[in-house]
Protein backbone atom coordinates (compact mmCIF):
# COMPACT_ATOMS: atom_id res chain seq x y z
CA UNK A 1 0.00 0.00 0.00
CA UNK A 2 1.34 3.42 -0.93
CA UNK A 3 1.65 6.01 1.79
CA UNK A 4 0.30 9.39 0.83
CA UNK A 5 2.17 12.42 2.05
CA UNK A 6 0.47 15.74 2.60
CA UNK A 7 2.21 19.06 2.86
CA UNK A 8 2.76 19.30 6.61
CA UNK A 9 2.15 22.93 7.44
CA UNK A 10 0.75 26.09 5.97
CA UNK A 11 4.30 27.44 5.97
CA UNK A 12 5.52 24.47 3.89
CA UNK A 13 2.60 24.91 1.51
CA UNK A 14 3.24 28.65 1.25
CA UNK A 15 6.94 28.05 0.52
CA UNK A 16 6.08 25.61 -2.26
CA UNK A 17 3.53 27.99 -3.79
CA UNK A 18 6.03 30.88 -3.54
CA UNK A 19 8.66 28.78 -5.36
CA UNK A 20 6.18 27.76 -8.06
CA UNK A 21 4.90 31.32 -8.48
CA UNK A 22 8.44 32.70 -8.77
CA UNK A 23 9.27 30.17 -11.47
CA UNK A 24 5.98 30.94 -13.21
CA UNK A 25 6.68 34.69 -13.16
CA UNK A 26 10.14 34.16 -14.66
CA UNK A 27 8.76 32.01 -17.46
CA UNK A 28 5.90 34.42 -18.19
CA UNK A 29 8.51 37.19 -18.49
CA UNK A 30 10.48 35.00 -20.92
CA UNK A 31 7.34 34.35 -22.98
CA UNK A 32 6.67 38.07 -23.21
CA UNK A 33 10.26 38.68 -24.30
CA UNK A 34 10.04 35.96 -26.94
CA UNK A 35 6.83 37.43 -28.34
CA UNK A 36 8.40 40.90 -28.40
CA UNK A 37 11.46 39.51 -30.17
CA UNK A 38 9.31 37.80 -32.81
CA UNK A 39 7.21 40.92 -33.37
CA UNK A 40 10.33 43.06 -33.65
CA UNK A 41 11.88 40.68 -36.17
CA UNK A 42 8.73 40.71 -38.29
CA UNK A 43 8.49 44.49 -38.12
CA UNK A 44 12.06 45.01 -39.28
CA UNK A 45 12.08 42.46 -42.10
CA UNK A 46 13.53 43.47 -45.39
CA UNK A 47 10.66 43.83 -47.87
CA UNK A 48 12.64 41.83 -50.40
CA UNK A 49 12.24 38.87 -48.01
CA UNK A 50 8.53 38.78 -48.87
CA UNK A 51 9.40 37.16 -52.18
CA UNK A 52 11.35 34.31 -50.62
CA UNK A 53 9.34 31.22 -49.76
CA UNK A 54 10.94 30.89 -46.34
CA UNK A 55 13.55 33.35 -45.29
CA UNK A 56 16.03 32.97 -42.49
CA UNK A 57 14.12 35.69 -40.62
CA UNK A 58 10.90 33.69 -40.92
CA UNK A 59 12.67 30.57 -39.66
CA UNK A 60 14.07 32.52 -36.70
CA UNK A 61 10.61 33.87 -35.90
CA UNK A 62 9.21 30.35 -36.13
CA UNK A 63 11.79 29.02 -33.68
CA UNK A 64 11.13 31.94 -31.33
CA UNK A 65 7.38 31.35 -31.40
CA UNK A 66 7.88 27.62 -30.86
CA UNK A 67 9.94 28.38 -27.77
CA UNK A 68 7.22 30.75 -26.55
CA UNK A 69 4.55 28.07 -27.08
CA UNK A 70 6.54 25.51 -25.11
CA UNK A 71 7.07 28.00 -22.31
CA UNK A 72 3.33 28.79 -22.26
CA UNK A 73 2.59 25.06 -21.91
CA UNK A 74 5.01 24.90 -18.99
CA UNK A 75 3.22 27.85 -17.35
CA UNK A 76 0.00 25.82 -17.58
CA UNK A 77 1.77 22.88 -15.91
CA UNK A 78 2.96 25.19 -13.14
CA UNK A 79 -0.62 26.42 -12.71
CA UNK A 80 -1.71 22.79 -12.37
CA UNK A 81 1.03 22.21 -9.77
CA UNK A 82 -0.17 25.24 -7.78
CA UNK A 83 -3.70 23.80 -7.87
CA UNK A 84 -2.35 20.43 -6.65
CA UNK A 85 -0.76 22.21 -3.67
CA UNK A 86 -4.14 23.74 -2.82
CA UNK A 87 -5.81 20.31 -3.20
CA UNK A 88 -3.16 18.64 -1.04
CA UNK A 89 -1.98 16.39 -3.88
CA UNK A 90 1.30 18.13 -4.77
CA UNK A 91 4.20 15.73 -4.53
CA UNK A 92 2.09 12.64 -5.15
CA UNK A 93 2.46 10.66 -8.36
CA UNK A 94 -0.72 10.91 -10.41
CA UNK A 95 -0.12 7.40 -11.75
CA UNK A 96 0.70 5.29 -8.70
CA UNK A 97 0.08 7.66 -5.78
CA UNK A 98 3.61 7.32 -4.39
CA UNK A 99 5.52 10.27 -3.01
CA UNK A 100 7.65 12.12 -5.53
CA UNK A 101 11.09 12.79 -4.05
CA UNK A 102 11.94 16.31 -2.95
CA UNK A 103 15.00 16.24 -5.22
CA UNK A 104 12.80 15.53 -8.23
CA UNK A 105 10.31 18.23 -7.23
CA UNK A 106 13.12 20.77 -6.87
CA UNK A 107 14.44 19.88 -10.33
CA UNK A 108 11.02 19.48 -11.99
CA UNK A 109 8.52 21.38 -9.85
CA UNK A 110 5.61 20.76 -12.22
CA UNK A 111 6.17 17.02 -12.48
CA UNK A 112 3.20 14.75 -11.88
CA UNK A 113 5.00 11.42 -11.87
CA UNK A 114 7.55 9.66 -9.70
CA UNK A 115 10.77 8.52 -11.35
CA UNK A 116 9.54 4.96 -11.88
CA UNK A 117 6.24 5.95 -13.50
CA UNK A 118 8.02 8.55 -15.63
CA UNK A 119 10.47 5.92 -16.87
CA UNK A 120 7.65 3.50 -17.59
CA UNK A 121 5.76 6.17 -19.55
CA UNK A 122 8.92 7.12 -21.49
CA UNK A 123 9.60 3.50 -22.42
CA UNK A 124 6.00 3.17 -23.59
CA UNK A 125 6.40 6.30 -25.71
CA UNK A 126 4.26 8.52 -23.51
CA UNK A 127 5.33 11.38 -21.26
Amino acid sequence: MTTRKKVETDRDRDAIVDRLMARRAAIVHSVESLHDEAADAMEHRDLSDLYDIETVADADVGVTLTLATRAERYVAKLDDAIARVADGDYGLCTTCGANITQERLRALPATTKCVQCSRTASMAGRS
